[in-house]
């Protein structure tokens, strides 16, 4: 009979050690998900979109990247979008859009005739820097290169 208690004292301590594991995993991964989820809240962030030109024809293939401008207290993340047969917008699925504020605009536009080691083709000219403000919700700004 002792025996028997003592197998039940056992088996009852067995128990409760895996029901207190059990319940303090339960308690560690609830508060790993309330942490991950206390965070600050996403950057609204807004669309630009619209044409780029190298002396009067569309640009075939590039890259036109937002860089916040610091020195007008533009804060944020850069933003960026493909140019595609001389349109380019943000909001696509490999652009990022851009809070509202002052942006260094960099222009990157190539030939699109894609080459073993340059998939975009050959530079047209060097990368054009240009300056802008946006402030609304969504921006038309189209990129006109002469030189």
């Amino acid at each position: 009979m002792e025996a028997k208690l003592l197998k039940l004292k056992t088996d009852l301590s067995l128990s409760t050690q895996r029901s207190v594991r059990y319940s303090l995993a339960i308690y560690v991964f609830i508060g790993m998900i309330a942490f991950v989820g206390c965070g600050p809240p996403a950057e609204k962030v807004y669309r630009v979109h619209g044409s780029v030109s190298f002396k009067g024809n569309p640009v075939p293939k590039g890259n036109v990247f937002f860089d916040p401008d610091m020195s007008k207290g533009t804060k944020g993340k850069q933003g960026f979008a493909s140019i595609v047969n001389g349109k380019y917008d943000t909001s696509l699925p490999d652009g990022d859009g851009i809070a509202k504020g002052a942006y260094v605009i960099r222009v990157q536009p190539f030939d699109g005739k894609e080459l073993p080691d340059y998939p975009f083709g050959n530079a047209l000219t060097t990368e054009q820097v240009v300056k802008k403000e946006f402030q609304d919700d969504e921006n038309l700004f189209d990129i006109s290169i002469s030189k």
